[in-house]
């Protein structure tokens, strides 16, 4: 287009389109697509309450129905809330592709808090760094990682280390052989204030009565925090806001035309990472899929 060609729109205030090759694959209504000025776990809430009782997801064997999550979401929160967690206060989940990461990030959503997402299998000076970098207070972490965290979590502001175990939300024969196999061999805390297992964590919601716990946050307000790769240097803290998880789960919803309620999606990409978080786990969920969480 010519300069005098966009004098002329502007002029006349006219507002001309590019043509992109891949415009004709949509429709005008989904070019016009809108995103609602609300949190991404409103968003989850409000498509959840389309299909309550249909399983959210399946973790060996274990079903979890939307009705179900939303109330382990809500018991999360306020445990959240009890220990001392508000809005954009940062909490780092340190974890695999588990329910309580699950929980957790939706959890931190609908107190205001921000996710700070790591990989559990970073080094123990990248935790360290990466939990001062953001401003952690609180870290939810696998119990395989307490070995790497134990000498470095007195050099942050961390106050709080809750510890989950990989077998909490098996089946109890699953549990046990986990257990025979697997947990015995994990190094775990003594009893100590810093630390907290996550079956105590949960109990302690039980202790909040108050009921101003659910924040109101809006699409621009920051909801997670990834970390590039680091290819070029030490990894960089991304923070991503409501909106941009909502735009991704509506943008789902159009090129997923074939997805029902009900599916069942392989949620195999860890949830550290931006596509296993946005594609194989939050927008799944908003279209009423069923994800397989693998760890």
């Amino acid at each position: 287009m010519s300069i005098f060609d966009m004098n002329f729109f502007r002029f006349f205030g006219f507002k001309k389109k590019p043509n992109a090759p891949w415009e004709k694959y949509y429709s005008k209504e989904d070019m016009d697509l809108k995103i609602p000025d609300i949190s991404l776990y409103q968003h989850f809430k409000n498509n959840m309450q389309k299909y309550p009782n249909h399983v959210a997801f399946s973790y060996y064997g274990v079903d979890f129905t939307y009705c179900l999550l939303d109330k382990k979401i809500t018991e999360c929160a306020k445990a959240f809330v009890n220990y001392g967690i508000r809005k954009n206060d940062v909490v780092t989940i340190c974890m695999p592709n588990t329910p309580e990461a699950v929980i957790s990030v939706f959890a931190l959503n609908k107190i205001g808090a921000i996710a700070n997402m790591i990989h559990p299998l970073s080094s123990e000076n990248e935790i360290k760094n990466m939990l001062i970098d953001t401003g952690s207070v609180m870290l939810v972490l696998i119990d395989i990682d307490y070995d790497k965290i134990k000498e470095v979590v007195e050099e942050t502001e961390v106050y709080k280390v809750i510890i989950v175990r990989p077998n909490n939300s098996m089946s109890f024969f699953m549990r046990v052989g986990y257990s025979i196999a697997v947990g015995r061999k994990t190094i775990l805390p003594k009893n100590n204030k810093k630390y907290v297992f996550w079956n105590d964590f949960i109990k302690s919601s039980k202790n909040y009565h108050n009921k101003n716990y659910n924040y109101v946050s809006r699409k621009n307000d920051p909801a997670i925090m990834l970390h590039s790769g680091g290819s070029t240097g030490t990894p960089k803290a991304i923070v991503l806001s409501n909106g941009n998880f909502i735009a991704l789960a509506e943008q789902a919803r159009i090129v997923f035309d074939e997805l029902e309620v009900g599916d069942r999606c392989l949620s195999i990409m860890p949830i550290f990472h931006g596509f296993g978080l946005g594609v194989c786990l939050y927008a799944p969920l908003c279209l009423g899929a069923e994800c397989i969480l693998i760890p």
